[in-house]
């Protein structure tokens, strides 16, 4: 399958969004995932005036995220969104205040989705999300961690860009 990679980029964004879309649901597994095969992929310059606006059918969509690096085209973040998640992408600015590295920033770039899970303890619905980030070092975390290794890269003189 040829991929559509723009040929120049708007801005200085080192990420951007290549979406796959299901041409066919394949069976859904054991554990109730399901799998796509080879079917239509957009590429999404995160740059792009309206980005958001443009391509807002992909926050309802049930597809593959993978946030790429434009320098190489490599895949660094991945998920899978079924119908009813609430997908998104975020950079995520962070400054150290105090330190060596008093007044150094990293962006953090990342992808995430919220999804509906019923809770075994609760026995109900709850929003759960998910959440992945990179940073420019190379390296990935979940959660709510990105700024305690954000804070630690920037003190260890770790590259921003």
């Amino acid at each position: 399958m040829m991929i559509p990679w723009p040929e120049s980029w708007d801005g200085e964004n080192p990420v951007c969004l290549m979406i796959a879309l299901p041409r066919e649901a394949i069976m859904q597994d054991q554990v109730g995932q399901v799998g796509w095969a080879d079917g239509a992929v957009t590429v999404i310059d995160l740059d792009e005036h309206l980005w958001k606006t443009t391509y807002a059918w992909i926050f309802s969509t049930p597809a593959e995220w993978h946030l790429v690096r434009k320098s190489d085209k490599a895949a660094i973040l991945s998920m899978h969104v079924l119908e009813g998640n609430q997908p998104y992408y975020v950079a995520r600015h962070i400054v150290s205040v105090k330190g060596p590295a008093a007044g150094k920033r990293v962006v953090a770039y990342g992808i995430g989705k919220k999804a509906k899970r019923k809770s075994q303890k609760r026995q109900r619905w709850e929003w759960n999300q998910d959440n992945l980030w990179w940073l420019p070092w190379g390296q990935v975390c979940g959660g709510t961690d990105v700024e305690l290794f954000a804070l630690s890269g920037l003190a260890k003189g770790l590259p921003t860009e």
